[in-house]
């Protein structure tokens, strides 16, 4: 972070006076002057205000402030080791006017404030100067001028081209004012009457001539409870903390809660966004709700919002949706290609337009600048951009709402800008935002907050470091020459200390990164470079780690300066060691130092000293074994923060270089580059972004050593159902009400889907005549059940197509004519599985058995490709494929086997038949879905799941609570990561944790089969799931999750929500697993409710 940046004093200031008003502390000081603490500022920048419990009895005034602070905070000041010292700084330097460091600052952080005004004007006045800032800056480009104009294209594969523009007068108009984002008034209740529903229905099913929106709705206002269980007459939806709305699968939620609930809210003059799970989705519900409201004769607007470089393939990939109406939302045309010399005529390429990386040549005195299409203001691909300002009805997907940019010039009420994200236009603009599936949104959001990249693998040349090397070669001469520069240094740096650190794995340079009792074979283990630096610290100046003083921090991080300069106060050993550790990151000499250095450090720190007596004293660090993790330690310190430091450099240049062609840098941005996006809480329970490493050596095969890093920020659980709160107040100054839609929502030690607020209305899963039943369909050969879960590679697969072919001989064939006779339209099976390769192995097991092809449908991955291939009858020999985001076709094919990944068919699909029910006469689960526990986006789950179960509760000292989580979550995280890399191994609540997830998906899968009131049968196949060793087999967990929720205190509650189908796993669970009746109960501790 550049200290000279203007607004940072500006944002400490800021919160330096937001902590006097309303976090001061009990000791006077004396006249109009008011004290706060150190730490109290840093917890204003934390963003975590909900941890506070005074938070909620805040008026909104009050509460705008601090939204205003958060919302100009850069994220890095969220982190209270970059916001702490900071403030430091300014209060000894004096540039925080009215604040001064108390007597005894270092010792107590007491910062008097005396601003020589009302506190509270005080604040306001540091709040408008931050917004004076923003609206000096330019956050736009300006438009091209005419003259000469050229820029980098990707045409397709690898190519580039260099296309060039003649922009001749007529082509530039003058410059228009930018259209303004209007917020939509504070609405702090909105009470919606279940019969105004009703009669909206009524209509609506009039015009269309149908009858399952009354039906729906009917059904809805009969069974639809609060969450005291009580039945209702109107939903009483409130701004703030999520609204949560449960009901089980194929209930008719979003029939009630999209459409007619969007008509509703327009004939009252509102203005509702819904966030739906993908853009397929966007586009169906944009389509029925714009003919809903011409039937009804509603002139309110609605739109579809969708990436303006992705319009084109939404078109090409959407089916379900009437063609001309999808071309008129999504086509456009490109009038700058119009204006290309001859050779570059057909450069032109949907989606990746220069329409703001114009690059205007020098000319005399003036350098090179970039400059935005001069057709942009008018251009159809901002269509949608433009229709989302003054839509009555804004619809766009999870991962727009969640990470989208509008790319295109608005006036945000502080100037120009073209950065405005998604999510602070949709809540400005409405009065009511729905998100639908809201736990796969949370999903999501937590898959984005925890992301890995592979650095090198050893004996792999496709690697994304490897790729980039030849890309950017390509691409010589497309960038700046200060870029070139920079970017060479960093990939050369980053590319060779990746590559040696993998040597030194499979030489074994470096020692083990575990302690004697961890070191497996094979070894994977996790390292935060910064996490051990107290603790090296400690053994370095001989004290306890709790004693450690931020001196002797500031000595030891200064080892790790490269420029091995003398320091005040250094020793020989402080020297020494800074001299090996530079060696070991010398570019060019780093791999055959190492030994040397790993060596001498050693020798350094077990040397003998001489006492204050004259007698001989131990070295340092006597401890042989205790010494050997500390050279490990400092050794793998040095690499691996250099390696992050370049990681960062290269992706200061991240989107120029995607431009020009290297498509490798995409990878990099996607693993690392959302950190940089604003947040209202960028940091998780561990109080930062936290940059791990993870390697790995099997030394029975060298081949198998690899480096990976990761990147943890932001806090989903704590977001998402705070949207409304915090988020819309640091967007728009009021709160927003936020409604969350879903099946699972509420799902207590589920760590991805569990939302951490109880629901406001829920629908009790208990339909007359729809039952649910759950088996074990092991299939053995010979005495052993066949097991895929937990076998890998070439051994996988194979089990996966033997599975299946017995699967076919003795119960599919079986199962589809038992359903044809029943003859109800239901005479289809679906197979889920973990993988699409997987799904790919059982239509091959099945085929080998004698399965006839055309009976079975595999979904694959979405494409344009793919869904055009869905839509070619296929000869009998092959069998259908069908997109995974058109599953709801597969009634439509001649197929009856559909088989398909886990997590494309378990939530959002409805594959209806007649009578609008379920065209699905059973559900098999074939593979046992476990998770790895130490992929990066599923240990942040765990660990930000633990925190916030254990530390929940708001207390009125909230640094309490956030050390509470931090120091939780950390301990849980060397749990996870110290154990060994198999399921059976994890610590238990890790694997009661991942049952949770298996039954919240299995309840979702189970709701694909029972649509319209029918009944379904869960057919549980994999040997895994009754044969895992070490009670991990899935009754066992069942039981042991059922076990924790009673002991938390959510079990009747969950078992009101989850009715016959978590009755029917429990009932599976018992006659499974091997707990006995006595130890299934555990005694009740509310303390853990989550």
């Amino acid at each position: 972070m550049k200290r000279q940046d203007p607004v940072l004093p500006q944002v400490i200031e800021a919160a330096v006076a937001l902590a006097a008003a309303y976090l001061p502390t009990d000791l006077p000081a004396g006249g109009a002057e008011r004290t706060t603490r150190r730490k109290d500022v840093c917890f204003v920048l934390d963003g975590h205000v909900d941890s506070w419990s005074e938070w909620a009895g805040l008026t909104p005034v009050d509460a705008r402030r601090f939204g205003r602070l958060l919302r100009r905070r850069p994220n890095d000041l969220a982190n209270a080791e970059v916001s702490g010292p900071l403030l430091d700084r300014l209060l000894r330097s004096g540039e925080l006017p009215g604040c001064r460091p108390a007597e005894g600052y270092d010792e107590s952080g007491i910062v008097v404030v005396s601003p020589g005004m009302p506190l509270a004007e005080h604040v306001d006045r540091c709040l408008d100067l931050l917004d004076t800032h923003l609206s000096s800056r330019t956050r736009f480009r300006e438009q091209a001028r005419p003259g000469p104009h050229h820029s980098t294209l990707r045409t397709g594969g690898r190519r580039v081209v260099d296309a060039r523009y003649d922009l001749l007068p007529h082509h530039v108009g003058a410059p228009q004012p930018p259209p303004a984002v209007v917020d939509a008034p504070e609405l702090p209740h909105l009470r919606v009457p279940l019969a105004g529903l009703a009669d909206v229905a009524d209509r609506l099913d009039r015009v269309h001539a149908t009858e399952y929106r009354s039906k729906s709705v009917a059904r809805f206002r009969e069974r639809v409870r609060d969450h005291h269980g009580n039945q209702i007459v109107e939903l009483d939806m409130a701004a703030g903390e999520l609204n949560q709305l449960l009901a089980y699968t194929g209930f008719g939620k979003s029939v009630v809660m999209i459409e007619v609930f969007a008509c509703w809210a327009a004939e009252h003059g509102l203005v509702v966004s819904f966030v739906l799970p993908n853009n397929s989705d966007v586009m169906k519900a944009a389509h029925f709700v714009e003919c809903s409201f011409e039937r009804l004769g509603i002139a309110t607007a609605v739109t579809p919002l969708v990436s303006p470089r992705s319009m084109i393939q939404i078109a090409e990939a959407t089916t379900g949706v009437n063609q001309e109406w999808l071309w008129r939302k999504l086509g456009y045309g490109c009038a700058l290609a119009a204006t290309t010399t001859e050779d570059a005529v057909d450069a032109w390429q949907p989606g990746r337009e220069p329409c703001g990386w114009l690059k205007r040549p020098a000319h005399g005195d003036e350098p090179s600048q970039l400059a935005a299409c001069p057709f942009r203001a008018s251009c159809d691909r901002f269509k949608l951009v433009r229709a989302a300002l003054t839509a009555g009805v804004v619809i766009t997907s999870h991962g727009n709402f969640h990470l989208g940019v509008l790319q295109y010039p608005v006036d945000d009420g502080f100037g120009t800008t073209e950065h405005l994200s998604v999510e602070e236009l949709l809540l400005r603009r409405s009065h009511v935002v729905v998100i639908d599936e809201v736990d796969t949104f949370q999903n999501g959001t937590l898959d984005q907050a925890g992301r890995g990249l592979l650095l090198d693998q050893a004996g792999h040349t496709d690697t994304p470091l490897r790729r980039f090397d030849s890309e950017f070669g390509r691409a010589f001469g497309l960038v700046r020459e200060d870029v070139d520069a920079n970017v060479r240094d960093a990939h050369a740096v980053l590319r060779y200390l990746s590559e040696i650190y993998v040597s030194h794995l499979a030489y074994d340079r470096l020692g083990p990164a575990r302690t004697a009792k961890a070191y497996r074979v094979p070894q994977r283990a996790w390292i935060v470079p910064r996490r051990w630096d107290r603790w090296l610290t400690s053994q370095l100046f001989e004290v306890d780690d709790t004693l450690v003083t931020p001196d002797q921090l500031r000595v030891f991080e200064g080892l790790y300066d490269t420029r091995n300069r003398r320091r005040k106060g250094d020793t020989a050993l402080l020297r020494g060691l800074r001299h090996h550790l530079s060696a070991v990151v010398d570019v060019g000499n780093g791999a055959s130092n190492v030994n040397g250095a790993r060596a001498r450090i050693d020798a350094l720190l077990a040397k003998q000293r001489r006492g204050t007596d004259g007698k001989p004293r131990p070295g340092v660090v006597a401890d042989g074994v205790v010494r050997a993790r500390v050279v490990s330690l400092m050794i793998r310190r040095a690499l691996l923060e250099k390696i992050r430091f370049h990681l960062h450099r290269l992706m200061n240049n991240s989107s120029q270089l995607v431009d020009v062609g290297v498509e490798s840098m995409q990878a990099i941005a996607d693993a690392l580059g959302t950190y940089g996006r604003w947040r209202v809480v960028p940091t998780g329970p561990l109080g930062r972004l936290v940059f791990a490493f993870t390697e790995y050596l099997d030394t029975e095969n060298v081949n198998a050593a690899w480096l990976r890093t990761a990147a943890f920020g932001g806090d989903p659980h704590v977001y998402v159902p705070r949207i409304g709160d915090v988020t819309a107040l640091a967007h728009t100054g009021v709160r927003r009400i936020v409604v969350g839609l879903s099946a699972t929502a509420y799902f207590p030690r589920a760590p991805q889907h569990h939302v951490h607020v109880r629901p406001r209305w829920y629908v009790r899963d208990d339909t007359p005549g729809s039952d649910v039943e759950v088996k074990a369909a092991q299939i053995f050969d010979g005495d052993e059940a066949i097991r895929v879960s937990g076998r890998s590679g070439p051994d996988r697969a194979e089990a996966t197509r033997v599975l299946a072919r017995l699967l076919w001989v003795r119960e599919l064939e079986k199962e589809l004519v038992r359903l044809q006779e029943k003859n109800d339209d239901r005479a289809r099976v679906l197979l889920a599985t973990t993988s699409y390769e997987s799904a790919v192995h059982i239509a091959e097991g099945l085929v080998s058995a004698g399965a006839t092809p055309w009976r079975i449908c595999v979904a694959t991955r979405p494409s344009p490709d793919n869904a055009q291939e869905a839509d070619e009858d296929p000869p009998d020999n092959t069998w259908q494929v069908l997109p995974a985001d058109q599953l709801d076709r597969f009634p439509q094919l001649r197929a009856d086997v559909l088989i398909a990944p886990l997590a494309r068919v378990q939530r959002g699909v409805n594959i209806i038949g007649s009578a609008d029910r379920s065209a699905l006469g059973s559900v098999w689960l074939v593979v046992r879905p476990i998770p790895l526990i130490d992929e990066p986006a599923e240990l942040l789950a765990h660990i930000q799941a633990k925190a916030l179960r254990e530390h929940g509760d708001p207390a009125g000292d909230p640094l309490d609570v956030l050390a509470a989580r931090r120091k939780e979550a950390g301990r849980f995280f060397d749990d996870i990561t110290s154990s060994l890399p198999y399921f059976r191994t994890q610590p238990e609540e890790v694997r009661v944790s991942v049952a949770a997830e298996i039954v919240n998906g299995a309840i979702q899968l189970i709701g694909r089969a029972r649509r319209g009131g029918t009944s379904a049968t869960l057919h549980l196949v994999d040997g895994a799931f009754l044969n895992a060793g070490g009670k991990a087999d899935l009754a066992t967990l069942l039981q042991l999750l059922r076990k924790a929720w009673q002991a938390d205190g959510e079990l009747d509650f969950v078992e009101r929500l989850y009715g016959k189908t978590l009755e029917a796993l429990f009932k599976y669970a018992d006659e499974h697993g091997q707990l006995t009746s006595a130890d299934r109960t555990a005694a009740h501790n509310p303390e853990n409710r989550c």
